[in-house]
């Protein structure tokens, strides 16, 4: 049960992402494929927030985009160890790196995460907000008399809430 609870807030949590991309200010959303024009990006969301560091989020596979327009001369040892422990460089120009983790469209194997698109926030910043209501509540019939095939079942019930809180200086990039 806390396995199928887990996999079912994360995934929610996860897709709130795909939310984000629909409210990005036209100012804040970039495309290209240079390390130049990630760089305006950040540069442009990290004035404009008065952020002292910004975090990079995408998917693993948009992040090794990312790592793919760097030159590797330029990468420092301890990004190259990073980037052969878990694929990802672990910063870019001081800033952070972060995974999104990559979950499936409803009932299908298909991919729901966008992984073409990064996005810049401030380091301290987080955009998505998950609240739990109250307690859990557990009801299970034990007794093979109370339902009529004599089946025994659980029930778990829990409410919780997630939002999207975006601040203004918030920006998307997509790898072309």
């Amino acid at each position: 049960i806390y396995k199928s609870f887990n996999k079912y807030i994360k995934e929610r949590v996860y897709m709130q992402f795909q939310n984000v991309m629909d409210v990005v200010p036209a100012a804040f959303t970039k495309n290209g494929n240079s390390e130049e024009a990630v760089g305006q990006l950040c540069d442009l969301v990290q004035a404009a927030g008065g952020y002292g560091s910004l975090t990079i989020a995408g998917t693993k596979a948009a992040l090794r985009k990312l790592a793919g327009i760097v030159p590797d001369k330029y990468f420092a040892d301890s990004q190259k160890e990073a980037k052969a422990n878990t694929g990802i460089i672990g910063e870019w120009e001081g800033n952070k790196l972060m995974v999104i983790p990559q979950v499936l469209k409803p009932n299908t194997f298909e991919l729901a995460l966008d992984e073409n698109v990064l996005f810049v926030l401030g380091a301290d910043v987080k955009p998505i907000k998950l609240e739990f209501v109250g307690d859990t509540r557990t009801q299970e019939v034990k007794d093979g008399r109370i339902n009529n095939d004599m089946s025994l079942e659980l029930q778990v019930q829990t409410c919780f809430g997630i939002a999207m809180m975006l601040p203004q200086a918030f920006g998307k990039f997509e790898l072309a």
